[in-house]
């Protein structure tokens, strides 16, 4: 007999050969169930721990943003969590002291005879700067859905194994007797299989006994398929939910890995920081620059890791940085797994660029009528002084002199206390002026004999043309002359000696336009849209006139606000300003 010929034989089904593949199988069936349910249910704790804290973490922002643990916001959050995660028997807010104050729970949810997962986190209130425990929130999640799904996944594992078993019995026992090509394609489908390609499936001829074989493999594969399609789909959801709640964030929020490269930003940071996501993520956040080159977190994020996890535990680290002229506010916390791991950390940010710039105006504007009260207020001393104690020995000129003098302080410390009043006034929202049809050309030619005192100190020109009818306006008379004793008395200040001041009145469609053109150094065009802004005052080695800085936010306030009418400026360096207000004809 030939030697080179291989002869191909039955061999009987329960071979010892089989027996072993059987007791491997088997055994492998029981350390794959095993390790199944207990990933079914640790995935299920870690969900409802991650539930408990999300909504925890909402809560706490609610109660920050509210100052109230108790909103009525974060009760209808507890019943939308109900309602879309049916694991949920019970969701229950406490107090500090533990005493349950809302409870939301299922119809079928019995304490005493309750025998699921119970979740607790804590509820923090965010108060000046200051991190304190309002309440917990306590989850009762059911055991019967998981160990229902547990229970089909182990009988799935179960038939998977079951034929896989079968394929490799018939496999073994039609290798003898089938052709080594159809062999091969089951090979080359379950090497497929074993590199994670579900759903591959096999073309084999007509071969009766291996297309069944090769249909329960295809079979096989589209389960393993879906079963991968509906884990990963699980994950997904779990991911969009937290990056959703991210998104929605309206602080700004940098999420770094241990090894500082950014991770993930919410749209809020990608505003702040003027950078598209794509571009900053998988990038050291040490290398973020803004759009003049400066490195703004280096420097911060080294003092961080310096720290000891301690102190920035207790006291998360807070800086400010500067991006393109915007000042954010920064803090700093770290991020832990639950095994105390240490991941990264995040940086939540917000944009106080409007703040500071408030209170730098304020602190300005305190200085400012700090200096104009005290000046009035020490020349008025002084001349009253002398003429109290040196009335005998000062002739009468000189005494004129003094009361003249102390007259016009007094007017001027008049002034700037009507200014102040007048702010606190006009931006109360109930204040509404008593308005008159009255004829506002006498008014303004008033206002100008008032005000040509103050001018010919200057020897300043003032000059009123007029080309409107309609003259007669709804206005409060007293009002209206502040306005334009400010307008005018501005012109005055910064006009040059011997210089001309023009006052012009003329229709403009449906408003009567009034302006007060002078022939001062002009101003820049970066302050012009700040200018009646409150508190803002132009000072430079050309405008340095002190002041409030209170008149021409007076007049925006009451035009607009009073009269709804506008206000507006012209101006250029070196060629003087147009200061000028529209009034509703009717």
């Amino acid at each position: 007999m030939n030697k080179n010929i291989k002869t191909y034989s039955y061999s009987p089904i329960f071979s010892t050969y089989n027996f072993i593949i059987t007791i491997l199988i088997f055994i492998c069936i029981i350390i794959t169930l095993l390790i199944f349910t207990k990933y079914s249910k640790q995935k299920f704790i870690n969900h409802a721990k991650l539930t408990a804290q999300t909504l925890s973490y909402i809560a706490s922002s609610v109660a920050s943003e509210t100052k109230d643990e108790k909103n009525h916001f974060m009760f209808s959050i507890a019943k939308s969590a109900l309602l879309n995660d049916k694991n949920i028997l019970c969701i229950e807010f406490s107090d500090v002291n533990g005493q349950a104050f809302y409870t939301e729970k299922q119809s079928s949810f019995d304490y005493k005879n309750f025998d699921g997962i119970k979740v607790s986190s804590p509820i923090f209130l965010n108060d000046k700067k200051i991190t304190k425990t309002a309440g917990s929130l306590k989850l009762y999640f059911t055991n019967k859905n998981i160990n229902l799904e547990i229970l089909k996944q182990c009988c799935f594992i179960i038939a998977s194994f079951i034929l896989i078993w079968l394929f490799i019995i018939g496999a073994y026992t039609f290798s003898k007797i089938i052709l080594a090509k159809e062999l091969h394609l089951l090979y080359v489908g379950l090497k497929y299989i074993s590199d994670g390609h579900f759903g591959t499936k096999i073309n084999i001829e007509d071969k009766i006994q291996t297309k069944e074989l090769v249909q329960i493999f295809n079979d096989l594969s589209v389960k393993l398929k879906n079963y991968e399609e509906q884990n990963v789909g699980s994950i997904l959801l779990e991911k969009n939910k937290l990056e959703a709640i991210l998104m929605s964030i309206v602080n700004g929020v940098v999420v770094c890995d241990e090894n500082d490269t950014i991770v993930l930003t919410n749209l809020a940071a990608d505003k702040m920081l003027a950078v598209n996501s794509e571009v900053i993520k998988n990038i050291q956040i040490q290398s973020y620059a803004d759009t003049n080159g400066i490195y703004c977190f280096r420097d911060k994020i080294e003092e961080f890791k310096d720290k000891p996890l301690d102190e920035i535990l207790k006291n998360p680290p807070e800086f400010t940085i500067t991006v393109n002229k915007k000042i954010i506010k920064c803090i700093i916390s770290p991020m832990f797994m639950q095994n105390d791991d240490y991941v990264g950390y995040i940086i939540v940010m917000l944009d106080v660029t409007r703040e500071t710039e408030v209170n730098n105006l304020k602190n300005q504007f305190i200085s400012n009528v700090s200096h104009e009260l005290r000046t009035p207020v020490t020349v008025l001393r002084t001349y009253i002084d002398t003429l109290y104690t040196m009335a005998d020995s000062i002739d009468e000129k000189t005494k004129i002199e003094f009361i003249e003098t102390a007259n016009k302080e007094v007017t001027r410390l008049h002034r700037m206390v009507n200014d102040i009043l007048d702010v606190s006034r006009l931006e109360s929202p109930d204040i509404i002026l008593e308005k008159e049809l009255a004829d506002i050309v006498p008014i303004i030619e008033e206002t100008i004999t008032s005000m040509q005192i103050l001018a010919n100190e200057k020897n300043v020109n003032i000059i009123f043309s007029k080309d409107a009818n309609e003259t007669i306006l709804p206005i409060n008379t007293v009002n209206i002359e502040r306005v334009l004793n400010n307008l005018l008395s501005n012109a005055i200040k910064y006009s040059p000696e011997n210089g001309k001041i023009n006052v012009c009145m003329k229709k403009s469609g449906n408003y009567l336009d009034i302006s007060v053109r002078d022939e001062g150094p002009g101003i820049a065009e970066e302050h012009i849209p700040k200018l009646f802004d409150r508190f803002y005052r132009v000072e430079n080695s050309v405008h340095t006139v002190k002041g409030t800085g209170l008149g021409l936010y007076l007049v925006k306030t009451s035009v607009e606000k009073q009269y709804g009418g506008q206000v507006y400026v012209k101006s250029k360096i070196n060629q003087g300003s147009t200061f000028g207000i529209k009034l509703p004809i009717s």
